[in-house]
């Protein structure tokens, strides 16, 4: 049930297509995959490709593929745990790269979610796009 006066909205995700009686439009689409590279540029194309209308919602996750075993013997990675570890060590370089996109684009993710949240990254990358928000807003040139 939603209620926008007291702020519970209903939100539409938009990487189907125009959702239907929403107030609230976002892109959620993540990658399915478990190799860093290819979800950065999975999500940036899309973030790039998105509607300026739209909030996007950074989907900064990687998706087990293969088999325990498998992956460990190949990867020397063993859990997602440990995978989600391994994405997490390079989301401030993945932030910065965001930032720097914005210069042109005057915009950036609106959400952002990361799994095996046990380091001070996602925190710090949420506050640096704040930071970022509040900068453009005061300078009136936020999209």
């Amino acid at each position: 049930m939603y209620h926008p006066s007291k702020g519970i909205l209903r939100f539409g995700d938009v990487s189907g297509g125009k959702p239907v009686d929403s107030n609230f439009d976002i892109y959620d689409n993540y990658a399915n995959t478990d190799n860093l590279a290819i979800m950065v540029a999975d999500q940036i194309s899309k973030f790039q490709e998105l509607r300026e209308e739209s909030s996007f919602y950074l989907s900064y996750t990687l998706t087990q593929q293969v088999p325990d075993d498998i992956f460990f013997s190949v990867f020397g990675i063993n859990t997602i745990l440990e995978l989600s570890a391994y994405a997490n060590r390079h989301l401030w370089a993945v932030a910065s790269g965001l930032l720097a996109l914005a210069e042109s684009t005057g915009r950036i993710p609106n959400f952002i979610a990361v799994d095996n949240v046990d380091c001070n990254n996602a925190i710090s990358v949420a506050m640096l796009f704040n930071q970022y928000v509040l900068e453009m807003l005061e300078n009136k040139s936020f999209k």
